[in-house]
């Protein structure tokens, strides 16, 4: 089996490990979400009592959308540097990039 050269390999090594990395940041928005998504379940509940008395649920849903931001904006670094990547790695531009450049 003929391997590409050790550059295109090494770009793809860089690609693929990204790409690891871009689903684990995935996983933690996806995870930050449902977190939120239970908290404003509790938020209203505490905001349906008279009066409302726990603070608690509007902290956590705060953690939450700061942990989803932050998750969101190493996504953006993520995201760049595979598109850096990707046509030293596998030959081609992304999508992206060809409507940049029309």
């Amino acid at each position: 089996m003929m391997f590409p050269a050790d550059d295109i390999l090494l770009a793809r090594g860089k690609f693929s490990t990204l790409g690891a990395e871009r689903r684990v940041l995935l996983k933690r928005v996806q995870s930050s979400c449902t977190l939120l998504m239970d908290q404003a379940s509790q938020i209203m509940r505490d905001a349906e009592k008279e009066p409302p008395q726990q603070v608690i649920h509007l902290e956590a849903a705060l953690t939450c959308l700061e942990d989803a931001g932050n998750a969101r904006a190493e996504l953006v670094k993520v995201c760049e540097a595979m598109l850096e990547l990707r046509e030293k790695a596998w030959g081609y531009k992304s999508d992206v990039q060809e409507s940049e450049a029309a």
